[in-house]
């Protein structure tokens, strides 16, 4: 599938379900540090690990101290460290099995049962497109999926996949009418890209093959 490459000056806002693992695995081994280092600051470095070492009370103690700060900790990066507490975008093994074994059709039902179950659930709902499109020849449903997410109140994070399975869909499927939409659309939102000049270009070429043949005729 051909696809246009965004620069990093590109306006997407890109959301890593493993980075963001990552800086909770993160924030939660400084929380520990944070709070070993306040219990030895108080108590002493000797008394501390001594009073640990010896007695299993304080063992106790502290070991429940320790996993109730984590916990709370845990809890509040869980929205900190996504913007407006949104979580890393759902993962559809079930889905992606059926699709290596070319079981298409059942991906796709499976999809639409995502999508009936949350008609908000984007990510389910582009790959969903993504299946329609690239898989079963379905450009119409496809067309409509991408439109669904264009238009929800969540969808503005999705503009650059959106725009992208479009211009795909438009150009396979010889629309040149939408594929010009789509590529002014490119053009206009990441203008100050690689992609975006890129697009133009590319809408340039159309227009002129247009005229062309209007001269001809």
């Amino acid at each position: 599938m051909l696809q246009y490459s965004r620069s990093s000056g590109g306006k997407g806002r890109a959301r890593d379900g493993d980075s963001g693992g990552r800086a909770t695995v993160v924030a939660l081994a400084i929380t520990f540090y944070l709070l070993i280092t306040f219990f030895e600051s108080v108590l002493g470095y000797r008394s501390l690990w001594l009073g640990v070492l010896v007695n299993p009370a304080a063992a106790l103690a502290l070991g429940s101290v320790v996993w109730f700060v984590i916990g709370r900790a845990g809890a509040m990066t869980g929205s900190l460290l996504m913007p407006s507490g949104t979580p890393p975008v759902a993962q559809f093994s079930a889905e992606d099995t059926l699709i290596a074994r070319e079981q298409f059709d059942d991906a796709a039902a499976a999809l639409r049962r995502h999508v009936a179950a949350d008609p908000a659930n984007v990510a389910a709902q582009l790959r969903l497109a993504a299946v329609l499109n690239d898989h079963l020849g379905d450009r119409d449903s496809a067309a409509r999926c991408y439109h669904a997410v264009r238009n929800s109140p969540t969808g503005s994070p999705h503009d650059w996949v959106v725009t992208n399975g479009l211009i795909d869909l438009y150009r396979s499927a010889g629309d040149r009418r939408g594929l010009k939409e789509e590529l002014g659309r490119l053009a206009r939102q990441f203008r100050s890209t690689a992609a975006g000049r890129h697009a133009r270009a590319e809408l340039a070429r159309l227009l002129r093959e247009e005229a062309a043949d209007r001269t001809q005729s």
